[in-house]
């Protein structure tokens, strides 16, 4: 997501709220991934994951290249609908996006 289209780096537009729809095809735990150059929030059907910092690279490859991993924990999908929401704190010059992701967890 490309956040620095809809926030400003200084102005009244520094905060913006983006939602996502992910379909599981069952209830199972998930490693939750994010590349973000921006302040991040996040809730999942309603459960707040927490704050994520941005840092100096949002990697578009995070989810294929081992050297752009970032692991941020694991949560739980709902079998069927489940709702993502990110809130965003732009004010990084001339740029601002995030990269979110889901995969299967292996092992304990």
């Amino acid at each position: 997501m490309v956040t620095g289209t809809v926030t400003e780096h200084k102005g009244a537009r520094r905060v913006a709220y983006f939602h996502a729809t992910v379909s599981s095809d069952g209830a199972r735990e998930v490693q939750l991934r994010v590349s973000s150059v921006d302040d991040l929030a996040m809730w999942l059907n309603g459960e707040f994951l927490g704050f994520f910092k941005r840092s100096n690279t949002a990697w578009w490859d995070f989810l294929t290249n081992p050297q752009h991993r970032v692991d941020q924990g694991r949560v739980q999908l709902r079998d069927g609908t489940n709702q993502v929401l990110v809130r965003v704190v732009g004010g990084t010059y001339a740029t601002g996006g995030f990269f979110l992701g889901f995969e299967p967890t292996l092992g304990p």
